[in-house]
């Protein structure tokens, strides 16, 4: 698996996700696919990037790089042979939710992942994951 980020300042634009294992249509049935994904971003600081910054490296998996900011949404869409970068469709977007606590820190993450069918916009892939930020 590869995963090769474009930038625009510190926040990512796009990243294009080769030979990715993920059950698609059958849980039974694993199929390598190439996913290439547009980030919109928002004005959101990202939680974490100031003690990355301090510690000068991201210690969190290739999944997940820390931009400058968080992104509002992104798009992801199943590469073809000859697929051109389509018109996207914000509505159609993945989202990212930040919860906070009474000190207005984030304690959570809730993304909607969703992925696309390039031919006909059809949903392929559904998920929502939920990540927990504890400061005890």
């Amino acid at each position: 698996m590869s995963i090769a980020y474009k930038y625009q300042g510190d926040d990512i634009s796009e990243c294009l996700m080769e030979d990715i294992n993920i059950p698609l249509l059958n849980p039974y049935h694993l199929m390598y696919i190439d996913i290439k994904v547009f980030y919109k971003n928002g004005n959101t600081k990202h939680y974490l990037k100031n003690i990355y910054d301090q510690i000068g490296f991201n210690p969190i998996t290739i999944y997940e790089v820390i931009p400058e900011h968080l992104p509002e949404k992104d798009i992801a869409i199943l590469v073809q042979d000859n697929n051109s970068d389509p018109n996207l469709d914000w509505n159609d977007a993945s989202t990212y939710t930040v919860e906070k606590d009474n000190r207005s820190r984030p304690i959570g993450v809730y993304k909607k992942t969703v992925i696309l069918n390039p031919n006909n916009g059809n949903l392929l892939f559904q998920e929502e994951s939920k990540s927990i930020i504890d400061y005890n």
